[in-house]
């Protein structure tokens, strides 16, 4: 089994009714989170240079702003606002802002395809427990490589978790296709803190599974 079937088969097989109650509360704040820091950020330069870049209409919402757009955009105007800032949740080890990446990601996706909470829940629990659990096997060896880790390892997790928070889930002989392309194209060199490479190398993750 390749390493993006295993992706794959994980994300599919959580169930979002058992999710324990430690999770749930995290997916509750992570959310809370972001839309916090969409909010707060919606009229920084880089939003608004994300935002010109909306060339689509649809059901997704780029939160902070008025209208609503296709998936591809929402997630790049909020992936890019929630770590414009760097306030975003830090998972230690990779490290990774994990919730930066994947909740963008899964909002966008629920809301072009009118997913139902235990969806979104789904999606987001799964994201965030594959994008974190992958940073711990090399532990900061992708920094030490000059890559960004939130790109390079979120880029997989959102595909992988997205494609399962639909209805329509895909087959099991193709499921393993978005993490893998995914992961095949989300080599990220790590630019310095202050630029906005760092601040859109999060937001292009979060676009991967919405495109």
């Amino acid at each position: 089994m390749t390493i993006a079937a295993d992706l794959a088969k994980f994300a599919s097989h959580l169930d979002a009714d058992k999710l324990p109650p430690r999770t749930r509360e995290t997916v509750h704040l992570l959310m809370l989170d972001v839309a916090g820091l969409c909010v707060a950020a919606r009229d920084h330069d880089y939003v608004r240079a994300a935002g010109t870049s909306i060339a689509s209409e649809g059901k997704s919402t780029a939160i902070g702003h008025k209208g609503a757009f296709g998936p591809y955009d929402a997630a790049l105007v909020n992936g890019t606002a929630a770590h414009g800032e760097d306030y975003d949740d830090t998972f230690e080890g990779g490290p990774v802002h994990a919730g930066a990446v994947i909740v963008p990601a899964v909002l966008a996706i629920a809301e072009h395809r009118a997913l139902m909470g235990a969806d979104v829940q789904k999606g987001i629990a799964a994201g965030l427990e594959l994008m974190c659990r992958m940073s711990l096997v090399t532990p900061e060896a992708i920094h030490k490589a000059c890559f960004h880790p939130t790109a390079v390892l979120g880029a997989p997790a959102a595909a992988a978790a997205s494609p399962r928070s639909t209805p329509c889930a895909l087959p099991a002989a193709r499921s393993p296709w978005p993490p893998g392309a995914a992961g095949a194209g989300c080599s990220a060199p790590c630019p310095p803190s202050c630029t906005w490479a760092k601040r859109c190398s999060t937001s292009s993750t979060s676009w991967c599974p919405a495109s």
